[in-house]
């Protein structure tokens, strides 16, 4: 538990129940959103927006403890896939892993998503709304925090990339096309995202609660938090795994080659036609070749691929579906308005 850093934080909760802190934390945090949202503004969106951002308060470290813990188990394949020493790949890419314990990259990238969620939340208009200091208090510093724990969250997708591209540069691979192999690389980065995708649409249903109160405009928060995250996890995704792929492509070209090389020694041995034995080591060593041809030359699979597009379309939906009503609610008013 010590190796993250939401859990380092808690460092005078008991080490078996840290995680139940943070539980702790969401449900002060829901109180709050309560208290303010429905007896000090009597606002259904504000309370729905602010408990949003609560569950974000407990999804964000459970999502880095699953997140590690997927990645660690990747290194128990490393025995099928890496070529030369596993044990030393293993160790390098624990050692890795450290950003998960925070650091000071991680906490400037907290105080830059801070600032964004504070400037689009005030080019939005989502102030506007609040009638007490109380109120904008609160709402201020949930909104604030939350948008610093998510910039955290951002750094440790960004480190954790960055360790991938960095292994795949480092270390050679063996390409085999079962699962459990290379491919296992892109089924633990899919599923990462998968909980990263879920977490983050805690962050996105936010404003969608927030569209509830018709005096916000949101569509400008929207697209600043939308349109980059669908952008940076498919991108993310693909980029941190061209090392890999080129490593792919290297191990099939270096088969390759040593495969034609057999093929030609026996096609014509000693420039007269081959022999029985020759055409049957032909007919081997022709099945082997395209057998290699076969294998992948990226580290992920389609399912992971559609792994990958669900985890981005679900950290996106809430902004769609926030959009949508938004729009049907203000064309709604203006037309009652009307007549």
């Amino acid at each position: 538990m010590d190796e993250i850093i939401f859990c380092r934080l808690l460092f005078f909760v008991p080490e078996r129940i840290k995680i139940f802190g943070w539980l702790l934390l969401s449900v002060i945090s829901l109180s709050l959103s309560y208290v303010t949202g429905i007896i000090i503004e009597e606002n259904l969106g504000l309370f729905l927006n602010l408990a949003a951002v609560s569950i974000g308060f407990i999804s964000l470290p459970v999502a880095f403890i699953y997140c590690r813990a997927q990645l660690l188990r990747l290194t128990r394949f490393f025995d099928n896939f890496v070529s030369g020493n596993p044990s030393e790949a293993t160790a390098w890419f624990t050692n890795e892993l450290r950003f998960f314990r925070g650091n000071r990259w991680m906490y400037i990238f907290g105080f830059i998503t801070s600032g964004l969620a504070a400037f689009s939340t005030y080019g939005g208009g989502f102030f506007e709304p609040l009638q007490h200091l109380t109120s904008l208090i609160v709402s201020c510093s949930m909104l604030i925090a939350s948008a610093f724990m998510a910039g955290m969250g951002l750094f440790a997708i960004f480190s954790g990339c960055r360790a991938i591209f960095r292994f795949g540069s480092k270390y050679d691979v063996i390409v085999e096309s079962h699962k459990f192999g290379v491919l296992m690389i892109g089924r633990v980065l899919a599923r990462c995202y998968v909980a990263i995708g879920v977490t983050w649409s805690f962050y996105v249903l936010s404003a969608f609660a927030g569209a509830t109160s018709v005096t916000v405009n949101m569509y400008f928060p929207l697209l600043l938090l939308a349109i980059p995250t669908f952008c940076f996890f498919v991108i993310s995704f693909v980029v941190c795994q061209l090392s890999l792929h080129e490593n792919m492509v290297e191990f099939k070209r270096r088969k390759l080659l040593r495969l034609q090389e057999c093929i030609s020694r026996h096609e014509f041995v000693g420039g007269r036609q081959p022999s029985l034995d020759d055409l049957q080591m032909l007919e081997l060593l022709r099945k082997e070749k395209r057998y290699v041809l076969s294998l992948p030359e990226w580290p992920f699979s389609v399912q992971a691929m559609g792994a990958l597009l669900a985890a981005s379309l679900t950290s996106v939906w809430p902004a769609i579906l926030t959009t949508a009503v938004s729009k049907w609610l203000e064309n709604f008013l203006q037309s009652g308005g009307a007549r």
